[in-house]
């Protein structure tokens, strides 16, 4: 008989527009993969809880479940993964105002392209399919809070 441990803080329950990485270890490669991953829905004025969106990737709503839809691709089963998540926000409060939440969406949305793409340049496997529009090739001033916080945990993450 096997038994997991799982601890978390409570805060990742909070709805809000966050930005996160998740390091994807697949126990029988070397190599880990990475996805980031941001909330705030396209269709409503809905920002879900960082913990809400993760068990949503997992699942098996095809609909709803981006990442085990990347490792399907791959041929990696889930439950041959460790998952190792940074969740960053919330950025933003849920508003239902829909105007306030397409502009904070754009923002989120263009903070995701600017780790995509920073993540990528630095040699790191990244299961996100390539996003639509342009790579920015600058970061906007508030990135360089996130780039940190993000440089800081992959330090921690060393085996990539």
């Amino acid at each position: 008989m096997k038994s997991y441990s799982f601890g978390m803080d409570g805060n990742l329950l909070k709805r809000g527009f966050w930005l996160y990485l998740i390091h994807v270890r697949v126990n029988s490669r070397k190599k880990g993969y990475f996805y980031v991953g941001m909330t705030g829905d396209t269709s409503s004025t809905n920002a879900a809880s960082f913990f809400s969106k993760l068990g949503r990737h997992l699942g098996n709503n095809r609909n709803n479940n981006t990442l085990r839809k990347r490792l399907d691709e791959k041929k990696i089963d889930a439950s041959d993964c460790n998952f190792v998540t940074l969740a960053i926000g919330p950025l933003f409060d849920e508003i239902n105002i829909r105007q306030k939440h397409i502009k904070i969406r754009r923002t989120v949305s263009y903070l995701e392209k600017c780790l995509l793409g920073y993540l990528k340049k630095k040699g790191l496997y990244i299961l996100n399919k390539s996003p639509k529009g342009v790579m920015p090739d600058k970061y906007p001033d508030d990135f360089k809070a996130i780039r940190g916080i993000v440089d800081k945990w992959l330090g921690k993450n060393e085996d990539r």
